[in-house]
């Protein structure tokens, strides 16, 4: 380099781009990250770097932030641990509108049947535009609180059931082609009544969940492997804490998601306690503050 500064070092990784690279740059941002997966974006941050003998640079591209936050909630009627899941939409809210500045819609109905389920859905994909895309978002996140089944189905208010494949089909790239290269991320934060169960590990599995194949998606579910009243909002705690924490530093989800299940084993509930992640996307996905 011919000086140690940020200009500098960012005109060298371009310059070591391909046409194909830059027909990738639409909708988004050029980011540098030192071997330490820390992200650089001065000159300090160049110095600190060559003082720490750091000769690596590794590039990749983040979409520009303009994410579409989606927040569902479906309870039982007259339910007591209502308190639990308010406690989740405070912890999202918190994490996604107030800190990232995300786009956030939440449903304000304290009871939701099939039918209102799937008009929420429908409202909200016409009154956003997603089907086109027409105001450029360049993620999903759909958040599921409420009451659940084992075998993948939400419990609406008047007992019914309505499947979790279901919601995630309505935005896959048959349905909304626009979001195709989005990433779209989905947190099913679901309460399981009275689950008796041995102790499990923490674990992230590989395996098929909800029967999805599609591409783009990455599905966080936590799973309390017992009924009790301590874990209840242990994920929304634990994701808003961390998150918040760590995306500023450029620490990829993935990253975070780690951490996220250390902090969880390392609770009084944790072995009762299990996350799961199918991840259907081919790259990183990292969290920005979105610009006023």
């Amino acid at each position: 380099m011919e000086e140690l500064t940020f200009a500098e070092l960012s005109r060298q990784c371009y310059a070591c781009l391909k046409n194909h690279h830059f027909e990738n740059l639409k909708g988004m941002q050029l980011k540098i990250i030192d071997t330490a997966q820390c992200l650089v974006e001065s000159d300090e941050d160049v110095l600190k770097a060559y003082a720490n003998d750091e000769m690596l640079f590794n590039v990749t591209l983040m979409p520009l932030q303009q994410s579409f936050c989606i927040k569902k909630k479906c309870e039982y009627k007259h339910d007591q641990n209502m308190k639990h899941i308010k406690a989740d939409i405070t912890n999202f809210q918190e994490l996604f509108e107030k800190e990232l500045q995300y786009n956030f819609v939440c449903n304000e109905k304290s009871e939701m049947t099939k039918e209102c389920i799937k008009d929420f859905m429908d409202s909200l994909i016409v009154k956003h535009e997603l089907r086109k895309n027409t105001k450029l978002y360049d993620a999903l996140l759909v958040i599921l609180c409420g009451y659940g089944r084992g075998d993948g189905m939400l419990i609406t208010s008047e007992q019914e059931t309505i499947s979790l494949d279901y919601i995630r089909a309505r935005f896959n790239h048959q349905e909304i082609p626009s979001l195709k290269d989005c990433p779209k991320i989905f947190i099913v934060d679901l309460q399981y009544p009275k689950i008796h169960t041995a102790p499990m590990k923490i674990i992230n599995q590989s395996q098929k969940i909800y029967g999805h194949d599609d591409d783009g998606f990455l599905i966080i579910s936590s799973i309390p492997k017992a009924h009790t009243e301590d874990n209840l909002s242990l994920l929304s705690k634990c994701m808003k804490n961390t998150i918040s924490s760590m995306y500023k530093t450029g620490y990829s989800l993935n990253q975070m998601l780690q951490s996220i299940r250390d902090d969880i084993r390392k609770s009084k509930t944790g072995e009762w306690y299990s996350i799961e992640t199918r991840d259907t996307t081919d790259y990183d996905i990292f969290f920005e503050k979105k610009n006023s």
